[in-house]
């Protein structure tokens, strides 16, 4: 049996803006995607063969009536054929003659119909279950219980809230904080500073580094702003350290630092250690770091940057002044271990 490509085919068929393709339209789809089938010499054939595969595959249906099929040669060619397109799929309606418990009150003035499905399963959940809510779980673990889809509520978690309005403790559910990752080989040296670090690669760098310098309490992982959303689980390894505060280090970019100052203040509103910027690493990337061009993104932070950066804040004047910012990756583990090799030798 004769074969053709079917992905070029079929995603040039795709393109077409109609349904029906001309023999002349599909001739020419044809040719681009296979040119050698006419330096064979069987091009006609080929496409009769790969029309009907097409047919076997529903992604297209050939005329009925030998009418619609063309004298020109052998075998005989469909003057056109139809593709077959997904159809829409149906508009959903809007439940109706729903009462709302009072949770759900806000309800009533909702007029999308896929959100007002979701917040009619949940009254009927709550009207079902609401003796039966006693402790608050995960709420992904609650939305494979209301809808059998654990990620359904993510789609509609807004600030923490369901719908914007809804707290998630009304269906007796929760956002765990993430983990926290942290390296705590080093908790002897206890007293010292937690390194909170905003990257994977400078985490696993400064890991290496301080199993032997041990300058820090712990290196921990705050894996970009996700740490933002998880403060009591550093003020736990804080405690458990005994360090003194945490240090953090990240890229020299007013975004960057926006994190650290954010963190600072949700640590400070728990009764939790000051975060500090991490000076040693911050001076080693002002000195050596690689500097490069300012983006939108990176500039996205409507705040002052500087004045957590207490001593540092003129040289880092000078760098955004510049349009440019400095990746954390500049500390690189190599940079690290000479650090700690000077140090040894000026001891």
């Amino acid at each position: 049996m004769m074969h053709l490509t079917p992905t070029n085919i079929e995603d040039w068929l795709a393109q077409r803006p109609k349904a029906r393709v001309t023999q002349d339209d599909y001739l020419r789809g044809f040719a681009l995607a296979n040119p050698e089938w006419a330096r064979e010499g069987d091009f006609r054939a080929r496409v009769f063969h790969a029309l009907k595969n097409l047919e076997v595959a529903q992604k297209l249906r050939l005329p009925k009536d030998l009418k619609h099929y063309d004298n020109l040669g052998s075998p005989r060619l469909p003057m056109y054929v139809m593709l077959t397109r997904e159809q829409p799929a149906a508009r959903e309606s809007a439940p109706k003659d729903v009462v709302w418990v009072p949770e759900l009150a806000f309800a009533a003035k909702k007029t999308n119909p896929a959100q007002l499905k979701k917040l009619a399963t949940i009254n009927q959940f709550l009207i079902e279950q609401r003796a039966q809510l006693q402790e608050c779980i995960p709420y992904r673990e609650r939305s494979l219980q209301i809808f059998g889809d654990e990620k359904a509520l993510d789609r509609v978690l807004v600030a923490g809230k369901l719908f914007g309005e809804l707290d998630l403790a009304a269906i007796a559910a929760l956002e765990p904080e993430a983990p926290l990752v942290i390296d705590n080989k080093s908790f002897a040296a206890r007293g010292a500073p937690i390194l909170l670090v905003e990257n994977h690669h400078t985490y696993w760098s400064c890991v290496q580094w301080n199993h032997r310098a041990s300058v820090y309490a712990a290196v921990a992982y705050g894996v970009g702003n996700a740490i933002l959303n998880a403060p009591l689980g550093l003020i736990k390894a804080a405690d458990a350290a005994g360090a003194s505060c945490i240090e953090y280090f990240g890229d020299l970019d007013p975004k960057g630092v926006e994190i650290a100052t954010q963190l600072s203040a949700r640590l400070q509103e728990r009764g939790g250690p000051a975060v500090r910027p991490a000076a040693m690493l911050y001076e080693i990337a002002v000195r050596d770091g690689v500097r490069r061009p300012m983006t939108e993104k990176k500039k996205a932070y409507n705040g002052d940057p500087l004045a957590w950066l207490r001593s540092l804040a003129p040289a880092v004047v000078e760098l955004f002044e510049s349009a440019h910012w400095i990746p954390q990756e500049s500390v690189s583990l190599d940079r690290l271990r000479a650090l700690t090799a000077a140090s040894a030798v000026a001891a």
